[in-house]
């Protein structure tokens, strides 16, 4: 063999070996998916309920005042009233951030300045960073539960995206409806 007949050989087993673990990767993530739609269905977690593409996933469940919360490592049902504080993380940073308590200020201060957008922005405290790309967005809770103080619900983890692109655009759009319920619960409970 010559050396340029070891060198195409070397890249097609490489590009078959990251093509091979790529659908490993898929089918594991499906699997997971799968799991978290069944475990919500079974807890009673019908009407309000999502799982990201990562397999992590989310529940809320009114009548009974509880939240589910899928991770990589656990399973769990908070009730309403142990749920402290809830936050959206792009990159580790703190983008939006809601503590129990309220926000009415803000949001009145937001509505009057921007109309309704403005109170959902006006009404969010945290801090916020500015990038140009993001890898991963989480939605992280903060429990009274000793057990489970911290929760990161993966939303999306994967190759840097452009903060103004198509894909972001439609992240933002599956994950604020989320911030925004959880935020009501702080409120309610």
């Amino acid at each position: 063999m010559s050396f340029f007949d070891i060198l195409i050989t070397t890249a097609v087993v490489v590009a078959g070996v990251t093509i091979l673990l790529m659908v490993i990767g898929a089918v594991a993530r499906k699997s997971m998916r799968d799991g978290a739609r069944e475990w919500m269905r079974a807890n009673g977690f019908t009407e309000h309920s999502i799982v990201f593409s990562p397999g992590d996933a989310l529940g809320i469940d009114y009548g009974r005042s509880r939240i589910a919360v899928q991770t990589s490592s656990q399973r769990k049902i908070i009730p309403f009233t142990d749920l402290i504080s809830v936050e959206i993380s792009e990159d580790g940073a703190t983008v939006t951030k809601s503590n129990r308590g309220s926000q009415l200020a803000g949001a009145a201060i937001g509505a009057i300045a921007f109309g309704g957008i403005g109170a959902i922005v006006g009404g969010l405290s945290g801090s916020s960073t500015s990038t140009q790309k993001v890898s991963k967005i989480t939605i992280n809770l903060m429990t009274k539960d000793t057990s489970l103080p911290f929760v990161e619900i993966v939303a999306f983890h994967e190759q840097a995206i452009d903060k103004g692109g198509f894909i972001y655009t439609q992240l933002t759009k599956d994950i604020m409806p989320w911030y925004g319920r959880l935020r009501a619960v702080l409120e309610i409970s």
